[in-house]
């Protein structure tokens, strides 16, 4: 029913901690998997890839529909949320993040190892970006590929090299810079390159037509067969609207002002002074005439920061009896349900001493419980819920997360004193007294008036499991496909005294059971829940500290335990899922060190 959460009794955590994770960064993205966009490959690699200028079909003077972007990410991977900028969702990049120059150079930023650009890379030369993508399949890496996607123009791009004095370079690999990202709506279609396809070593990929491309790669993958090699988005359709025209924006370059020297040289000397404003400015204004205000992913905000998401309960907290402190009668009556056959109790930490005569427990939509009509101080009672009749209830079960507050009413009754005053225990530090409001109708006193809604957050529930102890113990682990999350670092999980392989290098999308082996990690078959107090996540570098890759935990899920004493049936399973885990944090790699690093 829930996973358990962090530094509970229990701390069920490490058997219910799902591992979400997608690969870092992407032509060019980094092959370190730091989570930059790329530039820093092309940069680098400006002596590499330099294609044939006689073979060129298509001059930056032309009018491109399409670009080429070469990147190691499948299409798996970007097939929804498509390309993003080396940024971190949800946030604001820095006012740097939208100069050229910065995005040339990749500065990086250390706290983060992301790359500071809001762009992202593609060029209108194809064989530039085969020269990226077969670099991606060259790395020698486990599962390495290299990826060339075929994306329409859009109006957030930028022409480097127009946008450039001439001799700050960018003219040879013709790069369009795409601020804000790609959608995955505009990305037509891509081919995976092998490796060493064109060279032993990639020093001139030749310049060439998509079709062309796709022939020899057909022809190349027919007497090499392999997993799926061309990919088309089904997403993608040809509106046959005019090709945006894509110029140079020179304020977009990131000259300092007024005090820059190449404000003396075109294209930079033909602004008039009083129109030189920060980049950060310019692309704002960019931004908007190209139809998208605040940026052109909707995770991806350029200039006003998201909403904050709403918070979602965690359905856990597991809990025992002698950690409660809870009353001798209360505790009597819990225990006596698990005697019953109980499978899970869900119990709110602030235990009530009321004497209303209606109580709520209100989520989505309401559900009443009659306590009691009862005088007495000190009155207490369980009632449990007739979940049958919840209106938000699937087969008799109601998510915590739908619970968020209870609410307590009050009415007086055909007899005696009405609209009394009333007091709880354990809902606040200071009691509050509570009555019934009183009316001018006499009728009116004995409707149903709340008069005092407590809200619930995850800390108030505890939930006792129906497992104690198991002699099988394994957890599913699932990638996601969000951007800069992945690795290519080997990761395993040390649960006892054992650690055991995850995954080397994980790509989106890709899932897989693991198993446990208590014997190794236990020294015993059978284990007691309570035995399970902590787990390692161990990152081991795939290269030297430089290649550090850094990459998201946000929890693992879907954990199942072979029951062994507390369920009535022994030989069934106890299945721990929790769906609403939120609770992101990066880890990276330790800086200048090798071997095993425990996050």
């Amino acid at each position: 029913m829930a996973m358990f959460q962090k530094r509970q009794v229990i701390l069920l955590l490490s058997l219910a901690l799902c591992l979400i994770l997608g690969p870092s960064s992407s032509l060019a993205s980094s092959p370190s998997g730091n989570g930059n966009d790329g530039s820093q490959v092309l940069k680098q690699s400006t002596k590499s890839y330099q294609p044939s200028t006689s073979s060129n079909k298509q001059t930056s003077n032309q009018k491109p529909k399409y670009v080429f972007r070469g990147d190691h990410k499948p299409p798996l991977s970007i097939e929804e949320n498509g390309i993003p900028p080396s940024m971190e969702p949800r946030e604001v990049p820095e006012a740097i993040s939208f100069t050229l120059r910065n995005h040339m150079d990749d500065l990086m930023n250390m706290s983060t190892g992301l790359k500071m650009t809001a762009y992202v890379s593609t060029t209108t030369s194809l064989g530039v970006a085969v020269g990226f993508g077969q670099r991606k399949a060259n790395t020698g890496m486990a599962r390495a590929q290299g990826w060339v996607y075929r994306i329409r123009v859009t109006p957030n791009m930028v022409d480097m090299a127009r946008s450039l004095h001439p001799s700050e370079g960018g003219q040879q690999e013709r790069e369009y810079s795409a601020l804000g990202g790609i959608r995955a709506a505009d990305i037509a279609d891509a081919v995976r390159i092998p490796r060493k396809f064109f060279f032993e070593v990639s020093s001139d990929v030749p310049d060439m037509e998509w079709d062309e491309l796709v022939k020899k790669l057909e022809e190349y993958w027919n007497n090499h067969p392999s997993e799926a090699w061309r990919w088309q988005n089904e997403n993608y359709h040809d509106n046959n609207s005019p090709v945006p025209e894509i110029s140079g924006h020179p304020l977009l370059v990131g000259l300092r002002i007024p005090g820059d020297p190449s404000w003396k040289e075109e294209p930079y000397r033909s602004i008039r002074p009083e129109d030189r404003i920060s980049s950060q400015d310019y692309a704002r204004g960019f931004m908007e005439r190209a139809g998208a205000p605040n940026g052109w992913l909707p995770d991806y905000p350029l200039f006003e920061p998201l909403a904050p998401e709403s918070g979602q309960l965690d359905e856990a907290a597991g809990f025992d009896f002698d950690a409660l402190d809870l009353p001798e009668h209360y505790r009597e009556d819990l225990e006596d349900q698990r005697r019953r056959g109980i499978d899970c109790t869900a119990l709110i930490a602030a235990l009530l001493a009321i004497l209303p005569l209606m109580g709520r427990i209100i989520g989505a939509r309401r559900s009443l419980n009659k306590l009691q009509m009862i005088h007495s101080s000190g009155y207490w009672v369980w009632k449990e819920l007739d979940l049958s009749q919840y209106p938000g209830a699937k087969k008799k079960t109601v998510a915590l997360r739908d619970l968020d507050r209870v609410q307590l009413s009050a009415a007086g009754h055909q007899s005696g004193p009405r609209n009394d005053w009333f007091e709880l225990e354990g809902t606040t530090p200071l009691r509050t007294w509570y009555r019934h409001e009183k009316t001018d109708l006499i009728s009116d006193q004995l409707k149903d008036q709340t008069v005092a809604t407590f809200s619930f957050s995850r800390e108030d529930w505890h939930l006792s499991p129906p497992c104690d102890s198991f002699d099988k113990l394994q957890f599913f682990i699932r990638f996601s496909s969000d951007h800069w999350s992945g690795t290519y670092d080997t990761i395993s999980v040390h649960i006892g005294n054992h650690g055991t392989f995850v995954a080397s290098g994980p790509w989106p999308g890709y899932e897989k059971w693991v198993d446990i082996d208590l014997q190794k990690a236990f020294d015993k078959k059978v284990v007691s829940v309570r035995e399970v107090d902590y787990f390692s996540l161990i990152d081991i570098a795939y290269g030297d500290w430089s290649e550090k890759d850094k990459w998201k935990y946000a929890g693992m899920s879907n954990v199942q335990l072979a029951v062994r004493s507390a369920s009535r049936k022994p030989d069934s399973s106890c299945l721990i899922r929790d769906e609403t885990a939120r609770n992101l944090r990066w880890f990276v790699y330790g800086r200048r060190s090798q071997g095993k690093k425990y996050g």
